[in-house]
C-alpha cells in the first residue's frame, strides 16, 4: 500500500503516535480498484489518472473505454507480431541447416532462403573451417548443466 501512496495513487492514511499507518476502508477499496485495473492492463500513470478524475467528482469511464481500446489495439499489434513469428520459428524449423563455410548456423543467418549481407561474409573471412550448425564453434566448450 505504501507503494500506491508513493505513487499518488492512495491517500496518506492517519498515523499512531509511534508512525504506524491505519488504513481505512476506503484505502482498501481504492486498493482493490488500482489491482482490478492493473489486471486489465492500465499503467500506474493510466489509474492515477482515473483516481484524479473521481476525485474531482468525474466519472472516469469515458476515459476507461478510451485507455481499453488502446490497450486492445496494442494486444493485436502485438498478436500479429508473435504469429508473424510463429511463422518465421516453423519455416525455420522446416529448413535444413546444411553446411557453411564459417557461419554461425544458417537457420538464422538465412532469411527466406537468403543469406544475411555482409554477416556471413565477414563470418566466413574470420572462419575458414568448415562447420554444420550443430558443431561447436571453435574454442567454445559444450554447456554442461
Amino acid at each position: 500500500m505504501r507503494y500506491y501512496e508513493a505513487h499518488g495513487i492512495l491517500p496518506a492514511p492517519s498515523r499512531l503516535p509511534n508512525g504506524y499507518r491505519v488504513y481505512g476502508e476506503h484505502h482498501v477499496e481504492l486498493l482493490r480498484f488500482v489491482r482490478r485495473a492493473q489486471s486489465f492492463g492500465l499503467t500506474l500513470k493510466e489509474i492515477e489518472q482515473l483516481v484524479m478524475l473521481a476525485l474531482h467528482g468525474k466519472r472516469a469511464c469515458g476515459r476507461v473505454r478510451e485507455l481499453a481500446r488502446e490497450h486492445l489495439k496494442a494486444i493485436d499489434r502485438r498478436i500479429e507480431q508473435l504469429e508473424l513469428l510463429r511463422t518465421q520459428l516453423r519455416r525455420m524449423l522446416r529448413r535444413r541447416a546444411g553446411r557453411d563455410s564459417g557461419a554461425v548456423c544458417p537457420l538464422i543467418e538465412t532469411v527466406d532462403d537468403k543469406p544475411l549481407p555482409g554477416f556471413v561474409a565477414n563470418l566466413k573471412r574470420r572462419h575458414r573451417k568448415e562447420r554444420s550448425c550443430d558443431e561447436p564453434l571453435q574454442g567454445s566448450r559444450p554447456r554442461v548443466s
